[in-house]
């Protein structure tokens, strides 16, 4: 087994995993993450009744879109329910391998993925960070306490981070689907519930698989390959894992380890289950992963103000902002996209218009990041005006039209350009970026046991 060293330069562990037994419903078990559908809890709503009583992860999360409401209570039940299944047999018996993932979107689509244990102790989630597995945006310290309330007490950690390796010639995770690969080692296949797709997991045990594993990583880790592939000097810190999605559960399991590792010893440290974090790694090349941007709502504060307020933002930073209202005679983004170079060009709409907002450049690179930092300005000054976060065009106008709103609709990142762009500008600003649509996202299946 002499892989074993090689995974643990590469902050890799094989994780001992819990799957529910054959006779528990998947389509009920498996839900969707737990920072989806935050503005529409409507939707929880249908999935707890589609659920009822019967075992299913719904039961060992907690959807951020009841955030603030009875949160105690909510996490004591949390807890208890995961001691629960596992003491009256709702999991399999524990298995020390990774887990192939072959996820079919509602598109037919198909993205594949890897279940792994990730080291904590090579994760820094701080604005510098330069350690081998890294953030891609920038961590919003309220998001990680409610998260650490609900870890601390938990036996259980059931992931939904996917988190990037930029694999251009597919060597990692693909090379296991091109195997045959026997019935025995398929662990689940199953429709996912309100009509998400599908999903399917295979258990990688085989040391050769394992190895290939290791080797086909540690090539991309290798720092010549590294500085070559993004001509960086040979003094560049290798970033091996990008933090995708999950980025908030992820600092929390670090923030927690930080504070539970100073009661142990080195030896204890070692082997600590809570040393690690399961993810799924996902190839940035992946024909089934698609990037979509994250838009915004203004909710609290009316359009014409909220817009006024803006332009005094920029005009105080010296930068060039202007608001027009073009005839309709295509999609907004597509009209953003026509614009020159020279500036942001951000759609925006109200239940009753539309228009164009245009900022220049030169406060940031990323329109994310140009309307994010106006944004989190006028919310610290203006205590009735909320931001939140929204996946896909026609859930935002939904929203706006719902909440009398205005609606911030972003652009695009290219993905090919994520690690390029964290490597020589830093983290990118929050919520710049989504790996899919929310009905896409990573649904909760495995599990891991955190406690000793």
């Amino acid at each position: 087994m002499g892989y074993h060293h090689l995974l643990d330069t590469l902050a890799l562990r094989i994780p001992k995993i819990l799957l529910p037994k054959d006779t528990i419903d998947m389509r009920k078990w498996a839900v969707v993450a737990c920072d989806q559908y935050t503005s529409q809890p409507a939707y929880w709503k249908r999935v707890a009744e589609f659920v009822g009583d019967a075992p299913s992860s719904l039961h060992l999360i907690f959807p951020e879109a009841f955030l603030g409401r009875d949160n105690r209570k909510r996490i004591e039940r949390i807890c208890t329910a995961m001691q629960e299944y596992q003491d009256t047999g709702v999991f399999r018996e524990p298995e020390s391998c990774f887990m192939l993932i072959q996820r079919t979107l509602k598109s037919g689509v198909v993205r594949n993925g890897l279940i792994v244990a990730l080291d904590l102790e090579h994760y820094d989630y701080s604005k510098n960070s330069a350690s081998l597995i890294r953030p891609t945006e920038a961590t919003i310290p309220e998001r990680i306490t409610p998260r650490i309330a609900i870890r601390k007490g938990a036996s259980l950690e059931l992931p939904h981070i996917m988190v990037l390796i930029d694999d251009p010639q597919k060597t990692v995770i693909e090379p296991l689907f091109a195997a045959k690969h026997d019935e025995k080692n398929m662990r689940y296949d199953s429709p996912l519930m309100l009509d998400a797709g599908s999903i399917a997991g295979f258990a990688i045990r085989e040391p050769e698989h394992i190895a290939g594993i290791a080797q086909a990583i540690a090539k991309l880790a290798d720092k010549g390959n590294f500085t070559r592939r993004y001509g960086l000097s040979r003094g560049a810190q290798v970033i091996l894992y990008a933090v995708g999605d999950g980025n908030h559960s992820l600092a929390t399991a670090k923030a927690l380890w930080e504070e539970m590792k100073k009661k142990l010893s080195e030896e204890e440290q070692n082997e600590h289950p809570a040393r690690f974090a399961l993810v799924e790694l996902v190839n940035l090349h992946d024909d089934g992963l698609a990037f979509e941007p994250i838009h915004r709502i203004a909710c609290g504060m009316e359009t014409q103000s909220l817009l006024s307020a803006m332009q005094r933002y920029f005009q105080n930073k010296g930068a060039a902002f202007s608001c027009e209202y073009p005839k309709r005679t295509e999609s907004l983004s597509k009209a953003a996209r026509r614009k020159s170079e020279g500036a942001h060009h951000i759609p925006f709409f109200t239940s009753t218009a539309h228009g164009m907002l245009s900022i220049e450049r030169q406060l940031h690179s990323l329109a994310a990041g140009s309307l994010q930092e106006c944004l989190d300005e006028l919310v610290r000054h203006n205590p009735a005006l909320t931001v939140d976060y929204i996946h896909g065009e026609k859930e935002l106008s939904s929203l706006v039209q719902q909440h009398r709103a205005t609606g911030f609709i972003l652009p695009q990142l290219r993905k090919g350009s994520l690690f390029e762009s964290v490597i020589r500008h830093g983290i990118l600003p929050k919520k710049t970026f989504s790996m899919g649509e929310a009905e896409d996202k990573r649904f909760y299946i495995e599990a891991r046991r955190i406690r000793k």
